[in-house]
Formats: C-alpha cells, sequence, structure tokens
C-alpha cells in the first residue's frame, strides 16, 4: 500500500514523496516541528515508480541545548488539598517540548468542582530546584523557550503533478534515487534562475543536485499597529522594533488584551520572486496567534509554532503591504485591572455577590478597571504573559524544482 502524510491540523492528506519498503518495514524522511505529530495512513496501492530516498549533506545548524528539566512533583488541588496528582501528565508534556503549560480543568479535569485550584509543582532545571504554585487559568512556565526564527527543515519534498517537488531552505548537496524497486531515467526540469541548481542524472535512477542557500529578507523597522476602542490600549502607537507588550511603557498597552493589527509596507528585491521560487513568511515568536494578510491576500491563521506561512503567489517585486492581527490571552487585564480599586466584594477568592450597579443596569463605577470576572485569580504582582508579535520577521526565497521520474 502507498503511505500518505495526514496533516490533522489543516485537513491536508498528500502522498509519502520519498519511501523505502523492506520485508515489512516502510521507511521515509520527515521533518517535525516542535511538539507535532502527523498521521501516516495506508490506502491505495502505487503502480508507478516512486523515490526510496532523498537526503541532503547539507550543513544543520547547531540545535541549542536544551535545559534538562526533571519534575519531581506535581498537584492539581484546592486550598484544602482536594486534588489529582499530575506528575506523569506534565512530564511527558515537557518530555515533547511543550515548556507553557495552562493551568486548568482542561489540562488536568475537575477534581474540586465549583473551587478555586492551583498547581503546585517541584522541578529542577539542569540540577537547580525550582517550586512554584500556580492559579487556575494561568499558565505554568517551565522554562523560557529559545524563541527566535523558525528553524526550517533542510528541504521539503512533495509529490505533485509536475514531479517530485523539491525545496531546498539549506544550500549543498542533495541526492536521490528511485531504487530498488524501480530503474527509470529521470528528467529534471529547471527554470532559467539565479536560484540555479546544477545536477546530473544517473543512468540507474538516481540524481544529484547543489543548491545554493535561499535569500532571507528581514522585515524589521517601525511598525504602526492598531488598538481597538474601550480596552484601556490607544488608538494606535508605533512600535520602533518587535518586543512583548509587557515591555511597553504605556500601561494601555502593557495591560492590553484582546486583538491588535500590526501593519507594515515593506519593498522585495525583484530576484526574490518569479517562477518556481517559494517565498515563506516566518513570524517568529507570536503571544499568541496570528491571522496574516499580505497585500489584501487572506493567508489564514497561524495558531502554533512554527508561525510560518507560504505566501508564494501573494509577494511580489517591489512593494508589499503586510497585515498581522495578533491575539493574546487575558490575564494581562485583569492584572492590569488588580493596579485600581475593587469594584466588586470578593470572598475565598470568587464574587460575594452580584455587585448592585450590575443588578439594577447602572453605569459601572469609574476605578479604572475594563474587566469583569466572577473568579479572582491575579493580584498586582502577578506576573504578566509576554504578548504580541515578538519576531523577528523574515522572508526567505528558495527555488523549487521538479523531478519526473520516467515509466
Amino acid at each position: 500500500m502507498t503511505p500518505e502524510f495526514w496533516h490533522a491540523d489543516t485537513g491536508v492528506t498528500e502522498p509519502v514523496p520519498a519511501y523505502y519498503m523492506h520485508g515489512d518495514r516502510i521507511e521515509m524522511p520527515m521533518h517535525l516541528g516542535p511538539a507535532e505529530s502527523v498521521f501516516v495512513v495506508f490506502r491505495h496501492t502505487n503502480p508507478s515508480p516512486h523515490w526510496t530516498f532523498f537526503r541532503s549533506d547539507a550543513k544543520v545548524d547547531e540545535e541549542p541545548k536544551g535545559p534538562t528539566i526533571e519534575i519531581q512533583k506535581a498537584r492539581y488541588e484546592s486550598d484544602a488539598g482536594t486534588g489529582v496528582d499530575v506528575t506523569d501528565s506534565i512530564r511527558g508534556l515537557v518530555r515533547n517540548g511543550n515548556y507553557e503549560i495552562s493551568v486548568s480543568n482542561e489540562s488536568f479535569g475537575d477534581p474540586a468542582v465549583n473551587v478555586v485550584k492551583h498547581l503546585h509543582i517541584e522541578y529542577t532545571v539542569n540540577g537547580k530546584a525550582v517550586v512554584k504554585d500556580i492559579p487556575e487559568n494561568d499558565t505554568l512556565v517551565v522554562v523560557d523557550g529559545p524563541g527566535g526564527a523558525t528553524r526550517l527543515p533542510q528541504f521539503e519534498l512533495h509529490e505533485t503533478a509536475k514531479g517530485l517537488a523539491v525545496t531546498a531552505w539549506k544550500g549543498g548537496k542533495y541526492v536521490g534515487s528511485t531504487q530498488p524497486y524501480h530503474r527509470p531515467h529521470v528528467q529534471l526540469d529547471i527554470a532559467p534562475s539565479i536560484f540555479s541548481w546544477s545536477g546530473y542524472i544517473g543512468e540507474d535512477g538516481e540524481i544529484s543536485l547543489e543548491a545554493k542557500d535561499p535569500d532571507i529578507l528581514p522585515v524589521d523597522g517601525p511598525w504602526s499597529v492598531i488598538f481597538p476602542p474601550n480596552l484601556g490600549a490607544p488608538a494606535s502607537a508605533t512600535f520602533d522594533g518587535l518586543g512583548s507588550w509587557t515591555e511597553n511603557a504605556d500601561p494601555g498597552v502593557k495591560y492590553f488584551s484582546g486583538s491588535a493589527t500590526y501593519h507594515k509596507e515593506f519593498n522585495v528585491p525583484a530576484n526574490m520572486v518569479g517562477t518556481d521560487i517559494v517565498q515563506m513568511l516566518d513570524l517568529g515568536v507570536v503571544k499568541n496567534f496570528a491571522t496574516v494578510k499580505l497585500n489584501g491576500k487572506d493567508l489564514g491563521v497561524l495558531w502554533k509554532a512554527p508561525f510560518a506561512v507560504d505566501v508564494t503567489g501573494a509577494l511580489r517585486a517591489g512593494k508589499n503591504t503586510l497585515e498581522i492581527k495578533v491575539t493574546n490571552l487575558w490575564p494581562n487585564r485583569l492584572i492590569g485591572d488588580e493596579q485600581f480599586p475593587p469594584d466588586v466584594t470578593w470572598q475565598d477568592g470568587h464574587l460575594k455577590e452580584w455587585p448592585e450597579w450590575l443588578l439594577k443596569g447602572q453605569p459601572r463605577p469609574q476605578t479604572g478597571r475594563i474587566a469583569f470576572a466572577t473568579w479572582h485569580f491575579y493580584n498586582k504582582d502577578s506576573k504578566l504573559l509576554d504578548s504580541g508579535l515578538i519576531g523577528p520577521v523574515v522572508i526567505r526565497a528558495a527555488k523549487q524544482i521538479f523531478i519526473k521520474p520516467k515509466n
């Protein structure tokens, strides 16, 4: 049976471009991002030739050495001690590269219904002891992530009507073969471009290619940012560079929760756009998700790392207009409201009674508060969550070629 990749996050199913069968085993190359998974499904037979391997000697960037984390004890519980042990659950998440974990009933179940809970966790980072108590509906940050630009694979393969599509994100030598099950000659289609590939085609179905590094265009400098009304932030602001909203001197931006829209105009050199050139827009670090429009074209929602999207066909030579709408989480606004006097009465972490002004439909007292909640999870000194477009934002352009096996 022919293997296929089913990407559950997008719904896309595509043929596995290269695989090798021996005995009752099958081997295939794949690239998985942080905490990423993919289904391998078998539905169809494959009477046509296929690639048995495709690999590269391109130099791989050295993986940053991650911290050694040992989760010793973790309980999700109420102040009275009613709770559940979640040590193994958090160990599994951390083992798979999840360093930010939602502390909520959705993550751990509800061991104490209608009671405020917290996560008590004890662990070590490179041998150093860490003890944290995280309120319910807050986020456990085990360690700060590496951040920065997305780590793309050396190359990407896709089976298309035009043949095997190869996009090299790292310069170097690439070799592939249709052996041992098929021995056709191969046809290599290369459109003239400064992104030239050089290579030879062997008579035994092998191919060797030499690829350049892709061109990289930083999208840096000032950004114009639009904020929605009545949420404490200014109507608009200019950011000299990218960073977390929590680092902004304006309290309206520092404590903002909601969706803010970044606008940017930038120029693209002509050599980065052309026939069979693939462009990737990489947003770097985003807290917490983003919708992207380039030159008016909606490129969808990015809701998990890597925050990168194919912009081929939307990017053009010369002037381009980029719009990125970024939405963060709610805690920062609740923490910002704690800087002002309360306009409700709390009891044991929850609302003691509905305020009279709310029951009577009267205007809210002008204390400076914006949000309204029935549970009291934060105080004025609670830690803010990184928010916004943190970047860096870059565009990469690489040559795509098509290799056609012949029967």
